[in-house]
């Protein structure tokens, strides 16, 4: 699909577009980090080690994932606002941990695939380790909270 003017730019939706260097930088900035690989994973697949978030069985509409694909049409082709998919919360309360945007974390893994991914790149312990310099327009991050 093509973009649009705001498909980037609507404050309420992921900062995307950026490389591990750009949201290190950001990070030690805010004074937060980038979470460690397993601290992402029980974050999204909380303390009984759920597939996706919300539970060991894939839903459609839980998830910004698949784009238009299999029936979906979810309304959001590329990334949806931030507070959205509030039914796909994970045990921790934490939103959009599967779909969306993939997310770095502090080792270079890309976490939680995007509004293009399937479900099995959804999962939550499906990650893919990436150049430090990869960019993408469905990659973004989370903060964590310094120690």
């Amino acid at each position: 699909a093509p973009f649009r003017g705001d498909t980037f730019s609507d404050p309420e939706r992921p900062v995307v577009g950026v490389d591990w260097w750009d949201v290190y930088a950001f990070s030690r900035w805010a004074g937060k980090r980038l979470p460690r690989r397993q601290e992402w994973e029980k974050a999204a697949a909380g303390r009984s080690g759920r597939r996706w978030p919300w539970g060991n069985e894939w839903r459609y509409g839980l998830a910004n994932g698949g784009g238009e694909m299999n029936g979906e049409r979810d309304g959001y082709t590329y990334s949806a606002p931030v507070t959205a998919f509030g039914n796909g919360a994970s045990e921790y309360g934490a939103l959009n941990m599967a779909g969306n945007v993939a997310e770095w974390t502090q080792e270079g893994f890309v976490m939680g695939g995007s509004s293009r991914g399937n479900p099995s790149q959804l999962a939550t312990s499906a990650g893919v380790l990436r150049d430090p310099g990869f960019r993408s327009f469905d990659l973004g991050f989370r903060a964590a909270a310094q120690w």
